[in-house]
């Protein structure tokens, strides 16, 4: 007997370096990055092409449901540390097709490697 889940025919979860955050981008030029942490701290500093999706809403059906479409689009997932990121990853992980990355160390991990941020209230 075959086991053909989802689960078991994708990728893990994959941790990615700041220093290859833009490789990634340019690599899957459709990535989708999530900011997992709340507005007013995606507002002050963030990832460029980053959305806002704080973590408890992520974890709503309504956001499977909107990103389950294209399953080869894959999903960076952003936080301050890491932390949150990897409990949203695991969160997605089975629910959605999508390959899942998790930025190491979060965004203060990008500050201490000099990859650009964007500061201030988002346009």
């Amino acid at each position: 007997m075959q086991n053909s889940s989802p689960k078991a025919d994708r990728k893990p979860i994959q941790l990615v370096e700041p220093g290859r955050v833009q490789s990634l981008c340019e690599q899957h030029p459709n990535v989708l990055v999530i900011d997992v942490r709340d507005h007013a701290d995606h507002a002050a500093v963030r990832l460029p092409h980053s959305f806002c999706v704080p973590l408890l809403e992520l974890q709503q059906d309504s956001f499977i449901d909107e990103h389950a479409g294209d399953p080869s689009r894959p999903l960076l997932l952003v936080c301050q540390l890491g932390k949150r990121a990897q409990m949203a990853a695991e969160h997605l992980d089975g629910k959605l097709e999508n390959p899942l990355y998790v930025l190491a160390g979060g965004l203060n991990n990008c500050i201490d490697a000099g990859v650009t941020l964007i500061y201030g209230q988002a346009q």
